[in-house]
């Protein structure tokens, strides 16, 4: 019989059908090996290291979209962009408790690599449904995680959830308030008594008011009834009406704002982007700037750094917003007080 060498065998063992096959395979294996190793992209890490994100709020307002656009914004410089390496995955609960349960529950079902919770009712819900499943749960727009019951308290590492917090400065707003309207002397609250965020506010502003104001309420369950809650205490005769960082308040703000210029109601908010649109005047921080610090904090996830290595974080500077053409249009004179100071203007 002849003899055939090693080579000439696995030549010809190539050429057969069956050869083929086993070769294909090999250069399947080869090529999935080596995606393993790729060249690093201009970022600096593995280019084809797609990651997703869920992201999910209780309400689209302008306040929560503004995080949200800061939240991206900061994703993509720090690498992260949408279309190249980037997915996310996105739902709005539209003001639904129940909705909002349903989507924590999906996407945790969906394993992304972060869920971003905006809003303290959609972190609620997806921290309870993310409970288990090891996915790092990155809060943003959140007043108060204490009282949410999301951390025992800000310095705490638990390896399930971080953030960054909207805390209102109450009393500089309530000094903000009292300097621009010295006579002010009976404020109106608005807000829905259901946000633990917005009670949380309202308790912390009566602590600072004391007796120097006369408080009068107005809570609303849904947004559908703002209208006349706001007519409520316009009747009450309050001289300002003051709102704290309220989903439900905010998804109805341009409304709010219109009746507050119809019955020249000065209207006090937590949140810049108010002002810009037309309420009075506000002591705070940018929610875009939240979300930049948001961002950070999932960027610096995605690259791989521990959940427990991560606590929350607060915003970097807060100041007075004040809106010059609702002031005129109020008949109200800016204090000299204010003109030395660092404040946004808005027109």
């Amino acid at each position: 019989m002849e003899q055939h060498t090693k080579k000439q065998v696995a030549q010809a063992d190539l050429r057969s059908p069956l050869g083929k096959v086993r070769k294909l395979s090999f250069l399947s294996i080869l090529i999935s090996l080596l995606s393993l190793n790729p060249l690093k992209s201009e970022y600096g890490y593995a280019a084809e290291a797609k990651k997703t994100v869920a992201i999910t709020q209780i309400v689209a307002h302008p306040s929560l979209n503004m995080a949200k656009e800061g939240i991206l914004s900061a994703l993509k410089q720090n690498g992260f962009e949408v279309g190249k390496n980037l997915t996310v995955l996105n739902e709005s609960a539209q003001g639904d408790i129940a909705q909002a349960s349903m989507i924590a529950k999906k996407f945790v079902s969906l394993k992304p690599d972060v869920i971003i919770p905006i809003s303290t009712p959609s972190a609620q819900t997806v921290l309870k449904a993310a409970q288990g499943s090891k996915i790092p749960v990155v809060f943003s727009s959140v007043s108060d995680p204490v009282a949410a019951g999301l951390v025992k308290d800000l310095r705490e590492r638990n390896g399930e959830i971080v953030g960054v917090t909207d805390t209102p400065a109450i009393s500089e707003a309530v000094g903000m308030m009292k300097t621009l309207l010295p006579n002010l002397k009976k404020l109106g609250l608005l807000y829905n008594a259901a946000e633990s965020n917005s009670v949380r506010a309202i308790q912390l502003l009566k602590e600072h008011v004391g007796s120097s104001l006369t408080l009068t309420e107005a809570t609303v369950p849904s947004s559908m009834m703002l209208a006349d809650a706001f007519r409520s205490l316009v009747n009450k005769k309050v001289q300002a009406i003051f709102i704290p960082m309220d989903n439900t308040v905010n998804s109805a703000i341009t409304q709010i704002i219109k009746l507050a210029l119809e019955n020249s109601i000065p209207l006090f908010s937590c949140d810049p982007i108010n002002v810009e649109m037309g309420a009075f005047a506000c002591f705070g921080s940018s929610q875009f700037s939240v979300g930049e610090k948001t961002g950070a904090l999932v960027a610096r996830i995605l690259k791989g750094e521990k959940l427990e290595n991560l606590r929350v974080e607060t915003p970097d500077h807060a100041t007075v917003f004040v809106n010059r053409s609702t002031a005129k249009k109020l008949g109200i004179q800016i204090p000299s007080l204010f003109k030395g100071e660092k404040i946004q203007y808005y027109d």
